[in-house]
């Protein structure tokens, strides 16, 4: 990599800004540079422009704020307003073609312009579009090797000590849900985080979020429990989930 290289992540709240942001400094630790991070929270984090910003150097590094940075990953439209201006003449931007309007792009900067919602929705995880925008630019800055971040990744398994399966299912897909419980009998209770909960990009794409989020929720039952689901704001079968959260739960048969 360079020597030098930072980054500005934005995008509505609830579109793992900080999670993309938290998991590239930790890879650059990983990979041995010095790094700093700085998250913006606040009220922007319902449905503004949540932001952080990270450094990474092969030296000491002076200062962790950036005026006009090297480059940025915007995931909405209100960010591409507040900080395509401020970036660097020669700096690169990742966009979400998702949710951004081509038209929208000055034409002074490079812009690798993806879909990144929707690669991540065939990718079978919506939640993924941060991690999409995150390998792009990756790719288009080579800051760091892909390895170190997927080293970074792993390095969860290591802090919990164990070996988390990952099953890849459709929650509207009321078969493979039941075929899901069915193969894991040792299975007593759930917690369901797969509601979609950035406010404002709700307000742009209402018909993804219905589907997930309502199709979604359902009551199944599977060896004799019943399980429910909610999401933020709705509650169904008695459980009941506060504004912008979710849970879930099991019950045995009355």
């Amino acid at each position: 990599m360079s020597e030098y290289q930072d980054v500005i992540i934005a995008g509505f709240g609830g579109q793992g800004v900080m999670l993309a942001g938290n998991l590239l400094a930790q890879a650059g630790m990983e990979h041995g540079l010095e790094v700093t991070f700085i998250p913006v929270y606040g009220a922007e984090m319902r449905g503004g422009t949540a932001n952080c910003t990270v450094v990474l150097d092969t030296h000491p590094i002076g200062a962790p704020l950036v005026r006009e940075p090297r480059s940025t990953i915007i995931l909405n439209e209100p960010s591409l307003t507040k900080f395509q201006p401020r970036l660097h003449k020669e700096g690169v931007q990742i966009v979400n073609a998702s949710l951004i309007d081509r038209g929208l792009l000055d034409g002074q900067h490079r812009s690798i312009y993806i879909p990144v919602n929707d690669m991540a929705h065939e990718l079978g995880n919506v939640k993924l579009a941060n991690m999409v925008a995150l390998g792009a630019w990756i790719k288009a800055t080579g800051a760091l090797p892909l390895a170190a971040v997927q080293e970074a990744l792993r390095r969860v398994e290591q802090i919990s000590g164990k070996k988390v399966p990952f099953v890849n299912v459709d929650l509207c897909d009321g078969e493979a849900v039941d075929a899901l419980f069915a193969s894991h009998p040792e299975i007593d209770a759930v917690i369901h985080f797969a509601g979609l909960k950035a406010v404002g990009e709700s307000c742009q794409i209402p018909l993804k979020y219905y589907e997930n989020n309502i199709g979604g929720t359902v009551i199944d039952t599977v060896e004799g429990w019943t399980a429910y689901y909610g999401f933020g704001g709705w509650g169904w079968g008695g459980v009941r989930s506060g504004g912008g959260g979710i849970c879930g739960g099991l019950s045995p048969p009355r």
